[in-house]
């Protein structure tokens, strides 16, 4: 039984794909169940508010997810065109990785902030 590298990598390369598409669509499920605020007239998830980032950050997050979702997408609808397929699949990874930086700087931002949790740390000096 022969073992064909390019079936190997390709089989990889779908799987990659699925779960881009798998990730990205349960984050932007999971956002949608969030409740909202606006900030300089701009939807925000009240849950990112805390850690005092900029929208932008959110926005870029989201931006992230889009665009890995379309990447990951198109590359699985165009697989008779290999460049352009490879061009998605690479876009695709690409954006899920800013997507995934994106969401660490939120996350962090909420672990490291003052008053994140609503209790107010001891200042020692000003005692």
């Amino acid at each position: 039984m022969s073992h064909d590298p390019s079936t190997t990598h390709q089989t990889i390369r779908i799987t990659i794909l699925q779960c881009i598409i798998w990730v990205s669509f349960t984050a932007a499920t999971a956002l949608i169940q969030l409740p909202w605020e606006f900030v300089d007239g701009n939807p925000i998830p009240a849950l990112f508010l805390k850690g005092g980032r900029s929208s932008s950050t959110f926005q870029g997050f989201v931006l992230s997810l889009m665009a890995a979702f379309a990447g990951a997408y198109s590359s699985l609808m165009v697989h008779h065109i290999p460049w352009i397929a490879s061009a998605c699949c690479y876009l695709s990874v690409i954006s899920m990785t800013s997507a995934a930086v994106f969401f660490s700087v939120l996350a962090v931002s909420q672990v490291h902030s003052p008053g994140a949790d609503g209790v107010e740390g001891i200042n020692v000096a000003k005692q």
